[in-house]
């Protein structure tokens, strides 16, 4: 499960902090393989760069960003290989 960066906006942030706990523990607790991939860290240092005007969607290089921490993961995981 890939879950979204810390959006810019303050109040959709804080909406997002109390959804991510709960998507990342039922992730852990599902009885069929999950793997959840947190993707602050891919953009961290880059939100200028990888989302878009609008703060919240990414931009090309955020989503090419997010495309390969996801396939990081799948073949770590050895998913579709």
């Amino acid at each position: 499960y890939t879950f979204y960066p810390d959006p810019l906006d303050a109040v959709v942030r804080a909406k997002m902090d109390a959804l991510r706990p709960l998507i990342q523990g039922a992730c852990e607790r599902s009885p069929t393989p999950c793997h959840w991939l947190d993707l602050r860290d891919v953009f961290a240092g880059h939100y200028d760069e990888y989302l878009q005007t609008d703060d919240l969607n990414p931009s090309d290089a955020g989503s090419q960003a997010s495309a390969a921490a996801i396939w990081q993961v799948m073949q770590q995981q050895c998913i579709a290989q």
